[in-house]
C-alpha cells in the first residue's frame, strides 16, 4: 500500500510543477476555490495556536506539519506566527515544491523529508534544541493511514506538554459534493469538447474533487475522536467544516465569482446565526473536519 501511495502522490506533485498548481498560498483574497478553503483551514488553525498559547511567546515555539505537500500550511503559519517551522513529506517533489513556495514568500518554513513512521528521523532532520515539538498539525493526511493508532502515539511522542495537534482529515462520505458531481462532469465534457487542456488526471472521476487510487478511511469524527483520547490527548474536538462543494473545471473569472459567492454566503449565514458556518456545520453536507486535542 505505501508503494502505490507514494507512486500516486509522485505523480500528483510532478504534475501540479509541470500544471502550475504548485502555490495555493493566500494572503490576501482568494481568487480560487482551493485558495479560498485553504485559507479558511490556514485561519482556522491560526486562531487555535493564538488561543491556546496567549501566555507563552509564540516565536519560541517548534510547529511540525506532517503530510506538508505544497507547504501551504506550513509557509501561512510561519510568516503569520513567526514560529519555528518543520514540513516534512515523503514525496522528494512535494518537498522541492514546498521549499520553492518559501523562497518565493521569504518564509524561513524548513522542509525535509521524512515518513511520518520513522520520528527519530524525524527529529535528528529537525534538529531542535528542545528535541521536540510544541504544535503538530496535517492537512489531509490522516484518512489516508490504516494503522491509526500507531500514527497518533507517534505524534504523541513527538510532543513537548502542553503541545498542540490540529488535524483537517477528509475521510469517504456523503457530503455536499454529492450533490455537485454530475455538473462537475458535465463541465469536464462541455471542456474537451472545447478542446481545453484540463488538469484532472490525478482526480477521481466520481466527484472530481480529491486524488484518486489512494486509500480512504470511511471513519468518522467520533472514530479519530475516540482514537486521539485513547492515546492520551486531553480536551479533544472534533469539529465539522466546508459546507462548499469544488466545481471544476472553470475559467478565472467564473472561480472568482464562485468564491465571492462563497464569502458572501458565509457572511449572511454569520448575520443569522453569529457563527463562522465554514465550520461547525453539518455533518451531511461537511467535506472533512478537524481533529484538536493537548498533550496534558
Amino acid at each position: 500500500m505505501k508503494g502505490k501511495f507514494l507512486e500516486t502522490y509522485q505523480k500528483r506533485w510532478l504534475n501540479a510543477l509541470k500544471s502550475g498548481d504548485d502555490d495555493i498560498i493566500c494572503f490576501g483574497y482568494p481568487d480560487t476555490q482551493v485558495k479560498f478553503f485553504y485559507k479558511k483551514y490556514c485561519e482556522f488553525i491560526y486562531s487555535i495556536i493564538k488561543k491556546n498559547f496567549k501566555s507563552k511567546d509564540i516565536k519560541k515555539l517548534n510547529l511540525l506539519e506532517l503530510g506538508c505537500g505544497r507547504g501551504t500550511a506550513s509557509i501561512f503559519l510561519e510568516k503569520k506566527l513567526n514560529l519555528k517551522v518543520i514540513g516534512v513529506d515523503f514525496s522528494s517533489e512535494s518537498i522541492q515544491i514546498a521549499k520553492n513556495n518559501a523562497s518565493k514568500y521569504s518564509s524561513n518554513a524548513r522542509f525535509i523529508k521524512g515518513d511520518i513512521f520513522e520520528p527519530e528521523k524525524i527529529l535528528k532532520d529537525s534538529n531542535l534544541e528542545s528535541k521536540k515539538f510544541d504544535i503538530i498539525i496535517s492537512l489531509g493526511v490522516l484518512e489516508h493511514i490504516e494503522d491509526i493508532d500507531n500514527c497518533f502515539k507517534i505524534h504523541f511522542n513527538l510532543m513537548n506538554k502542553n503541545g498542540l495537534f490540529v488535524a483537517m482529515i477528509v475521510p469517504e462520505k456523503k457530503s455536499i459534493q454529492d450533490f455537485f458531481s454530475p455538473l462537475n462532469r458535465i463541465l469536464v465534457k462541455i471542456n474537451r469538447r472545447e478542446k481545453k487542456e484540463l488538469n484532472l488526471k490525478h482526480l477521481d472521476r466520481k466527484t472530481l474533487s480529491k486524488t484518486d487510487d489512494v486509500y480512504r478511511s470511511f471513519k468518522n469524527k467520533n472514530f479519530y475522536k475516540n482514537k486521539l483520547e485513547k492515546c492520551g490527548y486531553k480536551e479533544v474536538l472534533a469539529i465539522e467544516s466546508n459546507p462548499f462543494p469544488t466545481i471544476r473545471p472553470l475559467n478565472k473569472f467564473l472561480e472568482k465569482i464562485l468564491v465571492n459567492t462563497y464569502n458572501l454566503i458565509l457572511i449572511f449565514l454569520k448575520v443569522l446565526s453569529r457563527n463562522d458556518c465554514f465550520f461547525n456545520c453539518s455533518t451531511n453536507l461537511s467535506r472533512c473536519h478537524f481533529l484538536q486535542g493537548f498533550k496534558r
